[in-house]
């Protein structure tokens, strides 16, 4: 590309002297030079030697005549920058007095053909985000813009100061589509590539039954947008969202926690970029887990005593002494299942009634309770 003022430019206004501002427009007075041949939609150096008053300009028009396509005010300072047009020809540059519209001084200009190129895959996924590999002219405001295939506006546009290749937003809804280079100049389209985006889908696989709690590994594909997730849920209306969440960005297989209550629930991919659609789910049936607690009906008090049980030993599941009668989420001491059977627990100072509770660890549920008695010493 030709982008670069030849030499004359910078010494133009060594060749003529000074006009003298608000002086009487004198065409002979005023000059102007210029590139002979650009592409279109380049930003074009002028170069200007002229009377530099109020409202004067340099446009460009078509040489067959008709209005200006671009103008711009002289300033104090050559050369002044215009933008050439986005369609191929023959134009004329002109330095325009303001104070009566004189064409002072002019210059022909060919405005020269321009292209651009793309590449991205034909098929991708709704609501996620194309890669578009691209060539052009690159000029400020140029960009990438994704439109139905059946006209309207844009539903997505990356500017190409982003880079090559750069991505671009795809839209949720399915269907036919088209990528465009745009060059900023009259939104001029220099390049065109089909895309069809199609349905996002993901699968599960996990097991029928399970107990509740466990862990339970979930293998899954699908799109993986950032924040999507597998989920466990009650499937019936109404309920909540989730009871247990994992992200996939963990990977497949996911080790997902199910809830602590038994019952039927689904196991569900959901894309939140696609407004929290369910994309699949599975149904799963939990069963109900059970714990036991051996240990003394009596312990001294400020003491230990020590406690067989048997349980899940999910990860965090704990053992805790309180007092009876105590709230389930009151603890007067706490040891963690992972420390095997039997462990040993502190007993409380002060003498009276007392519970060992067995507690998953994720909920806090109590699955067993031992009582007994702590005796003065």
């Amino acid at each position: 590309m030709r982008r670069l003022l030849r030499p004359a430019l910078l010494t133009l206004a060594l060749i003529l002297p000074p006009a003298v501002v608000g002086a009487q427009p004198d065409p002979v007075a005023a000059r102007i030079l210029a590139e002979e041949e650009i592409e279109a939609g380049f930003t074009l150096p002028v170069a200007w030697v002229g009377p530099g008053d109020a409202g004067d300009r340099i446009e460009v028009v078509p040489a067959a005549g008709g209005a200006a396509v671009n103008s711009v005010p002289v300033g104090e300072d050559s050369p002044t920058a215009l933008r050439m047009p986005a369609r191929p020809g023959a134009y004329t540059l002109r330095y325009v007095a303001g104070a009566d519209g004189a064409v002072l001084a002019t210059q022909a200009v060919e405005i020269l053909p321009v292209s651009g190129w793309l590449y991205a895959v034909p098929r991708t996924r709704a609501g996620g985000t194309l890669e578009v590999d691209w060539d052009g002219p690159a000029y400020p405001g140029d960009r990438i813009a994704l439109v139905p295939e059946a006209g309207g506006a844009a539903v997505a546009e990356t500017g190409i100061d982003a880079g090559a290749p750069l991505g671009i937003a795809v839209p949720e809804v399915p269907g036919l589509y088209q990528l465009r280079y745009v060059m900023d100049e009259g939104a001029t389209v220099l390049a065109r590539r089909a895309v069809e985006v199609i349905a996002a889908e993901a699968t599960l696989a996990a097991p029928e039954a399970a107990r509740a709690g466990a862990p339970v590994a979930v293998a899954w594909t699908g799109p993986a947008f950032d924040k999507d997730h597998v989920a466990v849920a009650r499937p019936w209306p109404g309920a909540p969202a989730y009871e247990t969440l994992t992200y996939v960005r963990e990977g497949s297989p996911l080790i997902v926690e199910m809830p602590a209550a038994p019952g039927l629930y689904e196991i569900r991919y959901v894309a939140p970029h696609l407004g929290d659609a369910v994309l699949a789910r599975r149904e799963i049936v939990l069963s109900a887990v059970t714990a036991s607690i051996d240990a003394s009906a009596t312990a001294e008090a400020g003491g230990h005593i020590a406690v067989t049980w048997e349980g899940p030993d999910y990860r965090r599941d704990f053992l805790s002494i309180a007092r009876a009668g105590a709230p389930d989420a009151e603890a007067l001491a706490e040891a963690y299942t992972s420390e095997d059977s039997p462990l040993v627990l502190p007993v409380p100072d002060a003498p009276g009634a007392y519970e060992i509770r067995y507690h998953l660890g994720r909920t806090g549920r109590v699955l067993a309770r031992h009582a007994f008695e702590a005796l003065e010493q």
